[in-house]
């Protein structure tokens, strides 16, 4: 099966982008993306081939490549699927055929060759509805039918049903998409790539394979700015390849053991039954699911184990919230107020807490930003990063490994570098910490980082940290205002001609999320807040 990108962008430097992909069930697959400059010739070359013992990623143009074995045993699974919506669906309005598509980890198949695997499964009854669908023509040539209309073209074979061909174009945008079968494809692309990479010279270490994919990327985006960048440009993207190259972050292996290891142990004398400790993803989104309590236990807390120090606000933040979304645990849940209420958490911790609460169905927004207002102080945001600087956990040596790597860099290229900083991190700032790592070379190179962190939080930081949680109170306040408003209780109509009518309760407008009363002062977080003049919060 053969797959191909074809963007057409006139109003940008590369004038075509392309992207061919080839795969063939159990014997390999090939991915090579090119860009055209103006004048036509090759701008970017990028191929990738997966074999059965091997995966090989190159850069024809430069002559470079990245070898690493292939186990063949972890893909990456994209499937597409048409089937007809189902009777409630259709009767609560929904569509009457749906296109699902869906992207997974496989890890526990049989090896193959494939890094990447495809799977399309189309019903019937589902490609017949194309036909109908806004304005389509549907036409019979040659013993295959053709249904076409603005945005996309099938071929089916009529006497088998087989697809032939699927586009999705758009003329006005100059893009489109082609799957299609052809015979002896992948042969024939091997064939074409031997060549190219047979020259290309081993760059890239193996032996460290997310890192040298992470050069090999920074390297490709330098070749993209070289060729049609700025100067300035090309100078961030040599600083930033320097300071990959001095990088040495922990292996990605250790963080996934857990990822590898079975869900059983067949040697155990009692083991829990594989089909009732895996999941399947298409279920952890479910509430209260098995298979959600299952990717927490058996793959979510381990792994968060090995990512987090093992002292401080981390793991007891991360454990309770975990385990309140996969169980719904009254116990987890208080102890996750708890965390929010103690010093230990400090203003980030109650920030990350407040941000991560929707995504897990939990409302901490008010309570994190009421608790976390109240350490916006230089101790409060130490005791949010020290626990990393003990270089125990992945997380630690990770940012360690990083903060030295960019300790080596001279000032420089700690100026292009910092050109490559979000908008909103003024470049001054980020180069004033991050020369503070530099200031002193009597310095440990912990305390040169606790003085940087430090200077970043008084500089920057602490406004943005205050004004998030600031935001966090009002919404969570403006909430469980309107949620009290909309619980009042009414008299019956029967007794109103008696009864005085209630208080009017009217919902704060959005520029007075306080409910105050005019000329009464909103209370400022940064200020010495007095929490006991805010409405008591209620789990």
């Amino acid at each position: 099966m053969t797959g191909s990108i074809v963007a057409g962008l006139a109003e940008s430097r590369p004038t075509k982008l392309e992207l061919r992909m080839v795969v063939a069930p159990n014997r390999g697959q090939t991915i090579v993306v090119t860009a055209d400059g103006r004048d036509g010739r090759t701008a970017l070359d990028l191929a990738f081939a997966a074999y059965p013992d091997r995966l090989v990623l190159a850069a024809p143009l430069r002559k470079a490549k990245l070898v690493v074995p292939n186990s063949g045993g972890d893909r990456l699974m994209f499937t597409v699927a048409g089937n007809p919506a189902d009777g409630k669906a259709i009767d609560q309005g929904d569509r009457q055929f749906r296109l699902n598509a869906g992207l997974r980890i496989n890890t526990r198949s049989d090896p193959q060759p494939n890094f990447f695997e495809a799977k399309a499964e189309f019903k019937p009854v589902f490609l017949v509805s194309l036909a109908h669908y806004d304005n389509s023509n549907c036409k019979f040539r040659d013993g295959t039918w053709i249904i076409r209309n603005e945005m996309m073209e099938l071929q089916i074979e009529s006497t088998s049903g087989r697809p032939v061909s699927l586009e999705f174009h758009n003329e006005a945008e100059g893009w489109s998409t082609t799957i299609r079968p052809e015979r002896n494809a992948l042969t024939s692309e091997f064939q074409k790539l031997a060549g190219p990479l047979a020259e290309a010279a081993v760059a890239y270490d193996g032996a460290s394979p997310w890192k040298a994919l992470l050069e090999f990327s920074v390297d490709a985006c330098l070749d993209f700015a070289r060729e049609y960048g700025a100067a300035d440009n090309v100078e961030s993207m040599s600083a930033a390849r320097k300071l990959v190259a001095r990088w040495s972050p922990p292996a990605l292996a250790a963080l996934l053991d857990a990822w590898d290891r079975p869900l059983r142990n067949e040697n155990e004398p009692f083991c829990i039954p594989s089909q009732l400790a895996g999941f399947d993803f298409d279920r952890i989104m479910q509430n209260g699911s098995q298979s959600r309590k299952n990717l927490v236990g058996g793959l979510g807390l381990p792994m968060y184990r090995r990512l987090v120090p093992a002292t401080g606000w981390m793991w007891p933040a991360g454990r309770d919230a975990l385990l309140q979304w996969a169980a719904d645990d009254e116990t987890a849940l208080s102890d996750l107020y708890e965390t929010i209420e103690s010093d230990e958490t400090g203003p980030l911790g109650d920030f990350c807490l407040a941000s991560v609460g929707p995504y897990l169905n939990l409302d901490l927004g008010e309570k994190a930003g009421f608790a976390g207002i109240k350490r916006l102080t230089a101790e409060g945001f130490q005791r949010n990063y020290r626990p990393l600087l003990a270089n125990d956990s992945w997380l630690g040596r990770w940012c360690l490994s990083l903060a030295g790597a960019a300790r080596s860099l001279d000032d420089g290229e700690l100026r292009a570098l910092c050109r490559l900083l979000p908008a909103h991190v003024p470049d001054d700032t980020a180069l004033a910490c991050l020369q503070r790592l530099k200031k002193d070379p009597q310095e440990s190179f912990e305390q040169a980082l606790s003085a940087s962190l430090d200077l970043f939080w008084a500089e920057t930081l602490r406004t943005e940290v205050s004004t998030e949680l600031r935001q966090f109170m009002k919404d969570g306040f403006r909430k469980r205002f309107m949620s009290q408003c909309d619980n009042q209780i009414r008299p019956a109509s029967a007794e109103v001609e008696v009864a005085p009518a209630p208080a009017q309760v009217t919902a704060a407008p959005d520029d007075n999320p306080w409910g105050l009363q005019p000329g009464e002062p909103e209370p400022d977080p940064d200020e010495n807040l007095d929490l006991e003049e805010i409405p008591e919060l209620v789990p």
